[in-house]
């Protein structure tokens, strides 16, 4: 039998083990601002809840309860209110969080990736363009859409050079399914290039945001390429299309001239 003490006890001694636990991943504590938006921001306490600068719209000044456990180097954030589902992960000053949707019968498909840097990081903290890259190598003057599955049992294989680079091929079907990892740290920083074959040159990469900021410095036969993100497309015709269930997350992308995909 438990006496009011012990139950008493008991609570207090869980009180102090949950604070020990963030104690220990103190490095997620603090205000982390969205890297495209640096207005938008979220502060992180040592209790485990994470809170919405007021200005933000859609959650205002609200506050939302969060679990963590390291794995691996991730923070798992489960079940934030019921709200959010998804993955933290941390890297120097930096924050990706990854949102989870069920969708098609696949659990942990990835919805949305935001890349969040911490007050106080250093400026040659911010810088990404030495770290290795995933080169992405398309048929000569391809142009139109195409995606790339992840994580792929029967994938094609990928390779790495001696600078640590991550090398794909792309061919004209415009679909590539490869046994890489999926890793949205590295797409959310900007270390993802695609270049044609046989140049190093690599293609001018525009954010969700291009076409709302027109950038007349652009010429507007500039071949540029707009990643639509993961899993932005239904895949029952992409599988008749190949002559199987693609499993897995998925990344799509647009390749055109800048001013075809100002049109669209």
């Amino acid at each position: 039998m438990t006496t009011p003490l012990a139950k008493l006890g008991l609570v207090f001694s869980l009180f102090l083990q949950s604070l020990l636990v963030f104690a220990q991943h103190d490095s997620i504590l603090g205000r982390w601002h969205h890297s495209a938006a640096p207005e938008f921001f979220i502060q992180v306490d040592s209790l485990g809840y994470f809170t919405f600068n007021p200005e933000m719209e859609w959650f205002a000044g609200k506050t939302y309860k969060y679990t963590i456990f390291k794995d691996g180097g991730y923070y798992d954030g489960i079940e934030v209110d019921s709200l959010f589902r998804g993955r933290i992960q941390l890297e120097r000053n930096f924050m990706v969080y990854f949102s989870f949707q069920d969708r098609e019968g696949m659990e942990d498909r990835i919805d949305e990736v935001n890349l969040f840097y911490k007050v106080g990081a250093k400026p040659e903290d911010l810088d990404f363009s030495k770290e290795p890259k995933t080169i992405i190598t398309l048929p000569a003057g391809f142009r139109g859409k195409f995606c790339i599955a992840y994580n792929q049992p029967d994938g094609k294989p990928f390779e790495i050079d001696a600078q640590g680079n991550t090398h794909l091929q792309l061919d004209e079907s415009g679909y590539l399914g490869t046994t890489l990892p999926v890793d949205p740290f590295r797409m959310a920083k900007g270390n993802e290039v695609l270049r044609y074959q046989n140049t190093t040159q690599n293609l001018l990469p525009l954010d969700s945001g291009y076409a709302e900021k027109v950038d007349l410095s652009i010429p507007p036969q500039t071949i540029c390429v707009y990643v639509q993100g993961f899993n932005k497309q239904g895949r029952q015709m992409l599988n008749r299309k190949i002559g199987k269930t693609i499993e897995g997350n998925m990344v799509y992308y647009v390749v055109d001239t800048y001013e075809n995909l100002l049109k669209q």
